[in-house]
C-alpha cells in the first residue's frame, strides 16, 4: 500500500517539475487586455444607463418647447390645468408657464416648466 502512495507522489512531483513556470509578476494578464475590458465595461454602462436617460431628456425638452397656449397639462404634483401663457427667453427656451387652475374664479399660477409632467392628449381630454 505504501509503495502505491509513494509512486503517486513521485508522479505528482514529476508533473509539477515539468509544468511551465507561472508569471512571476502575478499581474494575471497584460495591460492591454485590462484596458480593453475597462473600455467594454464603460461602453456597456453608457449603452444601458446613460443613453436612455439622454433620449428621455431630449423628448422632455422637445415637449417643453412645443407647449402653447390652450394645451392641457398635468404637473408633477398631479394638478390638471390649461396653459394661458408661455414665457420664453431670447434663445426661445421656455422659462415660465402660466396655468389656469380654476375657470370660475380665474385662478392663474406661474410654474417652472420642469414642473410639467406631460401634456394631455386631445383624445384623453374628450373622454373625461
Amino acid at each position: 500500500m505504501n509503495s502505491i502512495v509513494y509512486t503517486l507522489l513521485a508522479q505528482a512531483g514529476n508533473a509539477a517539475a515539468s509544468a511551465p513556470a507561472a508569471d512571476p509578476t502575478g499581474t494575471g494578464g497584460s495591460l492591454t487586455s485590462w484596458i480593453i475590458m475597462i473600455g467594454i465595461f464603460f461602453f456597456i454602462m453608457w449603452f444601458f444607463m446613460i443613453r436612455p436617460r439622454q433620449n428621455e431628456q431630449k423628448k422632455f425638452n422637445q415637449m417643453l418647447n412645443e407647449l402653447k397656449t390652450g394645451d392641457k397639462v398635468v404637473t408633477i404634483g398631479g394638478i390638471k390645468a390649461s396653459i394661458t401663457n408661455v414665457v420664453k427667453n431670447k434663445d426661445n427656451e421656455v422659462i415660465e408657464i402660466q396655468l389656469l387652475l380654476d375657470d370660475k374664479n380665474n385662478v392663474k399660477v406661474m410654474f417652472d416648466p420642469r414642473a410639467i409632467a406631460y401634456v394631455v392628449a386631445p383624445e384623453e381630454d374628450k373622454e373625461k
